[in-house]
């Protein structure tokens, strides 16, 4: 949880507490008024394990349903729905998952081979193959 405060450390005035996605959503503040993010430790938060109910439900709805309507329906946050579904390996349609096989192709042939020709052998666009190389750090020199 974060405390978003205004006026400074000495003379600090509580504007909101509010969870990490209003934070990143905040974008403008008032002018001349400085705003402070303090993160407040919720580590004693209990975190709600996932059952094998509330897990087939995902594997099922995901990649058809919005985030949002699973998140509602198994009484969760839209992140904590994302983010299993991200560890599962899920993705919405439209979108394919990246298979064992496609990121051994990627670290055995991003030396010698240009993005867009393995682009094309995996059958996603440049731009896509691109980022995946760069969060899989294999670069370029």
């Amino acid at each position: 949880m974060f405390v978003v405060c205004s006026g400074g450390p000495s003379g600090a005035k509580v504007l909101d507490q509010c969870s990490v996605e209003s934070i990143w959503a905040r974008k403008s503040v008032k002018k001349r008024e400085m705003v402070y993010e303090y993160y407040v430790d919720d580590s004693s938060i209990e975190q709600k394990k996932w059952s094998q109910d509330e897990i087939d439900d995902l594997k099922k709805n995901y990649g058809e349903e919005l985030t949002q309507t699973i998140a509602s329906r198994l009484n969760r946050t839209v992140a904590s729905v994302a983010s299993k579904a991200a560890y599962l390996g899920l993705a919405k349609s439209g979108r394919v998952a990246w298979s064992e096989e496609d990121l051994c192709f990627l670290k055995a042939h991003y030396l010698d081979m240009p993005v867009r020709q393995l682009a094309a052998r995996l059958k996603r666009a440049p731009g896509v193959v691109r980022q995946k190389l760069y969060k899989m750090r294999l670069y370029r020199q």
